[in-house]
């Protein structure tokens, strides 16, 4: 990879609203069991019953084979030249972009502590865009931009490599005290610099 590209992946970690849909799943699963079941006892002839249970629990794999990818998330950016696009993956195998901007869009850019999110609370957007592995997450960023007629606020994840990069396309967006926040907090916790 050049200097000018840059390629990061996180996986969602369970909590908050993947639980919620993970239970979402498995409550779905059993419904769809208790109902194929119950068809299968109620109309087939007693001779027929093995096959036709058979056939339920394939069909019931198959469903959950099938759909079970859809609770394994993971998200993935790329920066190229002045462009960042991210991408939702799920189970390994389903890729979906899900965003796609220039990186001179963003009006505002910043490291997401207590101050910022304090500041963003008076801020008026009309949609968000959550890329990030969890809300305790270190090294949540975010972003300021408008698409069409909307505002619309960027959470990610985003390492010092990715945040030098993003100034350099953008730096009259970028709020200085970003980097010196994060070199800060780095030291505070005895981890060096990346």
């Amino acid at each position: 990879m050049s200097e000018n590209t840059f390629e990061y992946l996180i996986r969602q970690k369970n909590s908050g609203r993947l639980i919620k849909k993970k239970l979402l799943f498995v409550l779905g699963y059993f419904a769809l069991a208790l109902l194929i079941y119950s068809l299968i006892f109620a109309y087939c002839p007693t001779i027929v019953l093995i096959p036709f249970l058979l056939l339920g629990t394939a069909v019931m794999g198959g469903v959950v084979f099938f759909t079970w990818k859809f609770t394994v998330v993971e998200f993935e950016y790329i920066i190229v030249s002045d462009h960042i696009t991210f991408t939702v993956i799920y189970g390994k195998i389903l890729r979906k972009r899900a965003l796609d901007l220039e990186i001179k869009a963003f009006s505002e850019i910043g490291y997401y502590d207590p101050v910022s999110a304090e500041r963003l609370e008076n801020v008026i957007v009309n949609r968000d865009f959550l890329f990030i592995s969890s809300t305790s997450a270190s090294d949540i960023c975010y972003a300021l931009f408008d698409r069409g007629n909307e505002k619309c606020i960027l959470y990610f994840e985003a390492p010092d490599k990715a945040l030098e990069l993003i100034k350099k396309y953008n730096p009259s967006a970028f709020r200085a005290a970003t980097l010196e926040t994060r070199k800060y907090l780095n030291i505070k916790k005895g981890t060096p610099d990346k």
